[in-house]
């Protein structure tokens, strides 16, 4: 009989035995402080005071793990936090800092420390804000009004003119505008009025230096170019040049392009410049004079009748004064190369120019008003002079011996008003006086005075005169 083990050994076979889970090794369950947000951060609370942090619920734990057995480690304020509720008590923390802020310059007190029923602070857009005294020593409002013994202001003060702000006041910590505050938005707009009038100054200085640089060059060239007539092209038999300024020098450059091509291209666009520059430094265009406007205009919309005393010597004449004689001088030097255009023209003949300058007239009498009653002494003496060049030029084309002598005895009159304002105020008028005794003076019957082109180098402006004839007698052209 065989041994019963060794034959059980033998025959015995590996079985796969199924076991019960809980007699498997007790998986560890994760600790739930991992898996729970414990603390809500809200970086830099009182920039981010408004930065409402979501809830954290107690489900974010994983819904798998048996936690039971074990003990969540995650405190219970990680479940109740609330970051609207603590940037709340951070506001006050700023408004603890704001406490502590210097409102008073001159005596160094803090916001804290003052009392704002007897000096109140005034919050500008910026938000650096000062108590009311230190901001009205700041703006210097005494200056500009009349105040009581609370230093509240009253009336406006007299002393408070045009140009006597030397800079624009603003806030003394940002430099930021303070136009916003009503108690100083008159003292602020007044600044800025200044400042835009200075730069219209500057403007028109500048504009005008340009172009009464460009006129004499243009004058010149025109003196130095030959008459080039295009062959084929007659000049009407008669011209008739009357009407308004504008008209005439229209149907002046039409008669030129059409008899000498380019030769009036370049001055008649400067023309146009200088008509475009005279519009601009007019009197309406001033921001004083807008702010009139507006002032009148709301006055009648609302159709109140308060009182609105305007300082007229506020408004700045001198670039009506320099356009309005720079146009006349221009208009000259056309009228003066027409006229010798035709003269030498080869196919002109005997033409007969009816001339009419009470337009260009009027507007010397017009330049020598406003200088008159501006004050400006050189500005009246152009006039004249460009009144005696008027009744030359007109002289020059009459027929009629009445018309002729009046356009005489006028044009000497010009001459010699101008030349008494050259006599008494040398320094204003200096370099005028030369260029009338050299060419407005002679004999009782007068004397040639030539367009020679000259350019007078002077500080303020330079001077381009034209020609015309005094003389009596069928060489004059008159009969």
């Amino acid at each position: 009989m065989e041994d019963a083990s060794k034959s059980a050994a033998a025959s015995t076979r590996l079985v796969l035995t199924s076991a019960a889970r809980s007699a498997m090794v007790r998986s560890l369950v994760p600790r739930a402080k991992d898996l729970v947000t414990c603390i809500a951060v809200t970086p830099n609370v009182p920039v981010n005071a408004r930065s409402h942090a979501p809830h954290v619920q107690k489900s974010d734990a994983c819904p798998d793990a048996h936690t039971a057995p074990a003990q969540c480690p995650a405190p219970p304020r990680a479940t109740t936090f609330h970051a609207r509720n603590d940037a709340t008590r951070s506001c006050s923390v700023v408004t603890n800092v704001r406490r502590y802020v210097v409102v008073d310059f001159i005596l160094g007190e803090t916001y804290k420390n003052i009392n704002l029923d007897e000096n109140p602070c005034i919050f500008p857009r910026c938000g650096h804000f000062l108590a009311m005294e230190s901001m009205d020593g700041q703006m210097a409002l005494q200056e500009h009004y009349e105040l009581d013994e609370q230093g509240r202001p009253t009336s406006i003060n007299d002393a408070s003119r045009p140009f006597s702000m030397d800079d624009i006041k603003t806030c003394a910590t940002c430099r930021g505008s303070l136009r916003d505050l009503a108690r100083y938005g008159r003292l602020v707009r007044r600044a800025l009025l200044d400042e835009s009038t200075k730069k219209f100054i500057l403007y028109l200085n500048r504009e005008y230096v340009s172009l009464e640089e460009e006129l004499a060059r243009q004058a010149k060239l025109m003196q130095e170019t030959d008459v080039a007539s295009r062959k084929g092209l007659a000049w009407p038999n008669h011209l008739q040049l009357e009407g308004s300024t504008q008209q005439i020098v229209k149907t002046m450059t039409g008669i030129v392009h059409r008899t000498s091509p380019g030769r009036w291209k370049d001055i008649t666009q400067l023309r146009e410049k200088v008509v475009a520059y005279r519009k601009r430094v007019a009197v309406e265009e001033q921001p004083y004079d807008r702010v009139r406007s507006m002032v009148e205009n709301a006055k009648r919309r609302n159709k109140t009748d308060g009182g609105f005393d305007f300082d007229n010597t506020i408004l700045q004449s001198k670039g009506v004064l320099l356009a309005t004689a720079l146009n006349l001088r221009l208009d000259i030097a056309l009228l003066t190369d027409f006229l010798e255009v035709k003269d030498r023209a080869l196919t002109t003949g005997n033409i007969n120019v009816s001339l009419n300058l009470q337009d260009a007239r009027d507007g010397c009498s017009t330049l020598i008003d406003l200088a008159t009653g501006s004050g400006r002494i050189r500005q009246q003496a152009e006039g004249h002079t460009f009144l005696a060049h008027l009744h030359a030029l007109e002289r020059t084309q009459t027929l009629s011996p009445e018309a002729a002598e009046t356009n005489l005895q006028e044009g000497q009159a010009a001459i010699a008003r101008a030349r008494s304002l050259c006599t008494q105020h040398p320094t204003q008028t200096r370099g005028l006086l030369p260029e009338i005794e050299a060419h407005g003076g002679g004999s009782s019957h007068g004397a040639r005075v030539p367009w020679h082109g000259a350019l007078v180098l002077l500080p303020e402006w330079t001077s381009v005169y034209g020609r015309g004839v005094w003389g009596c007698g069928a060489a004059d052209g008159v009969s």
